[in-house]
């Protein structure tokens, strides 16, 4: 397994110094697919990373953007989170609009962007094993994504990126809140609203457009 992350970073790696000077990135409509690994960030008592043991799961994706200005783009992306292990599976579905910032360097070979979106995410896993029993689940949660990424371009109109993207569901008021003139430490940091679902991902993706 480390040898082939090795290997898929030097050939991002490779792409990046051998890029011509008349690449550039998409500048109007791009689409870009790729793929990852992906982690929970959130304890949830009885899903699945609780009964599996929070392992590491693979993140695939797809993202259309149109760019109103170099720098400015409204686009729609899907995002698909699966894992398995001991039995048991989980999947989950993301699809949500999304508002992107860019900035661009190198004559527009290189750029940096962020994006987030609110979108809709269909959580399902099938439990085999634990303490829990045996089930199966599947419910759709409202949804927030948030990203940041560096892109590259490889050739006219095509690059790579390296994204990390965090998506955030199954939001709920915290019960536990108290208002800050009512508080014990004033200073203590508490949320209004909270989140069973949370994931992380790291990932390579593919950009085509012009």
């Amino acid at each position: 397994m480390n040898t082939k992350y090795f290997l898929i970073a030097i050939f991002v790696a490779i792409c990046h110094l051998t890029s011509k000077a008349q690449s550039y990135l998409p500048m109007e409509n791009s689409f870009s697919f790729g793929g990852g690994i992906a982690g929970g960030i959130t304890e949830c008592k009885g899903d699945y990373l609780d009964i599996a043991g929070n392992p590491a799961c693979y993140n695939l994706g797809a993202e259309f953007r149109h760019y109103f200005t170099p720098n400015v783009g409204l686009g729609a992306t899907y995002e698909y989170i699966g894992s398995s292990k001991y039995q048991n599976k989980m999947n989950c579905h993301y699809i949500a609009p999304t508002f992107t910032l860019r900035g661009l360097w190198a004559n527009g070979k290189q750029g940096f962007w962020c994006s987030g979106g609110i979108g809709y995410l269909n959580y399902s896993d099938e439990l085999k094993s634990g303490k829990y029993g045996s089930s199966t689940f599947s419910h759709g949660y409202f949804a927030v994504s948030l990203g940041i990424g560096y892109e590259f371009a490889v050739a006219p109109g095509f690059g790579m990126q390296i994204k990390a993207e965090c998506i955030m569901a199954d939001w709920h008021s915290n019960p536990d809140y108290t208002p800050k003139w009512n508080r014990y430490d004033p200073d203590e940091y508490q949320s209004l609203f909270n989140n069973n679902l949370s994931y992380i991902s790291l990932g390579l993706s593919f950009i085509i457009g012009k």
